[in-house]
């Protein structure tokens, strides 16, 4: 049931810590049940339609305003224009030979490969617990309902939503679900995740395991009955304002499994390492919980790396 809590709050004069504390849960928890009222369980709702002066009839019958999401216009535009004139200046410059010495120094060529890198936007990861509510999160961000959610662990997939300007003019689809071979690895077998590839047609049509509208998402990227799919990562394309500043980047949650164990961990942890900005959602009441404070602290140290 999709019911604005948040408005309905709002119109009662109340603050989040008075509705959290006349319900007996923390002021985070309210939050996040404002965002995904769906999330809210029965008894809990009933109790919290009182406090606001609402029956339940009445709060069921009423439509929930859209998603606004968050607007923060156009940051980079500036930057992106000396650096498109850098890369035209290159362009209409002669070649350079190559030099047969044992180092030879950088080429023009070698400066385009590293204006892309600064083009890149920041990525801002979403991580926590399975059930703490970080797909809704996602979508309140982003004002968009494109990214599944569920009450039991639902993404399965590392989850990149870029700004749909951003999708390669080959690519005609809202999501690629692509395997874990789409990664290259460094000396160590580890997983290097460089979003360059994401533009990269060759690869993306090699390792790609469906692509389609964003019912493909719903289909392979969370837990079910196509877990046979070897899916472990995702891009979408969302035209969301918030995408024009940054890319958001959605991990599979910490489950009750042992951390070590679960393979969902095991994708989160490997996207740590391209982290600009780390979000991390927790249910806890209260101050949060030794084991959160474990799985950040080595969400951490995998960025440092």
């Amino acid at each position: 049931m999709n019911i604005d809590l948040l408005g309905y709050r709002q119109n009662a004069g109340m603050g989040q810590v008075e509705v959290a504390n006349a319900l007996d849960i923390s002021k985070m928890q309210v939050n996040l049940y404002e965002q995904a009222p769906d999330t809210v369980p029965m008894g809990l709702l009933v109790k919290w339609l009182q406090i606001l002066g609402i029956d339940l009839a009445t709060a069921m019958s009423a439509p929930i305003p859209p998603l606004k999401g968050i607007d923060p216009g156009t940051p980079y535009t500036e930057l992106y224009r000396k650096l498109n004139l850098l890369n035209q200046y290159i362009g209409d410059t002669p070649p350079v030979d190559k030099l047969d010495i044992p180092t030879p120094p950088a080429t023009p060529h070698n400066f385009q490969q590293q204006l892309k890198l600064y083009k890149q936007k920041p990525n801002v990861v979403l991580t926590g617990g399975f059930d703490a509510g970080k797909s809704h999160m996602a979508n309140a961000l982003l004002g968009s309902k494109n990214l599944p959610v569920g009450y039991q662990p639902a993404t399965r997939v590392i989850t990149f939503v870029r700004h749909i300007e951003d999708r390669p003019k080959w690519c005609k689809e809202d999501v690629l679900i692509v395997n874990e071979d789409f990664w290259l690895k460094d000396e160590k077998g580890k997983q290097i995740i460089d979003l360059l590839l994401l533009d990269d047609q060759e690869r993306c049509e090699k390792y790609c395991v469906h692509a389609g509208s964003f019912d493909t998402l719903q289909k392979y990227g969370v837990h079910g009955e196509y877990e046979d799919i070897a899916a472990h990562a995702a891009v979408v394309y969302i035209n969301s304002p918030l995408l024009q500043a940054c890319n958001l980047i959605d991990l599979p949650g910490f489950s009750d499994q042992p951390d070590e164990v679960s393979k969902d961990v095991e994708k989160a942890n490997s996207a740590a390492q391209i982290a600009d900005v780390v979000v991390y959602a927790s249910p806890a009441k209260g101050h949060i919980n030794d084991q959160d404070m474990r799985r950040i602290s080595n969400l951490l140290v995998r960025i440092q790396v």
